[in-house]
């Protein structure tokens, strides 16, 4: 039982000297940007859809129309 306690401490220390070593020295570094490829949308108003015009995974340009709603109920 004496000896575990030793044991224990020395295991820690290497352990924990290990951790404290920082990255690694061959792990790869590199700059530059990422461009967004989806983004959120939402609507002007709220209300109930009542046609779809975009599918998904389909690109669309800023201003095309996505879907048309049905305003009734809000207004």
């Amino acid at each position: 039982m004496k000896a575990v306690m030793p044991l224990c401490v020395a295991a820690g220390l290497i352990l924990s000297s290990a951790a404290c070593k920082g990255p690694a020295a061959d792990a790869p570094r590199a700059s530059g940007y990422v461009e967004a490829t989806e983004v959120r949308v939402a609507a002007e108003a709220g209300g109930r859809v009542l046609e779809m015009s975009a599918e998904e995974g389909r690109g669309v340009a800023a201003g095309d129309v996505l879907a048309r709603l049905d305003t009734g109920d809000v207004e």
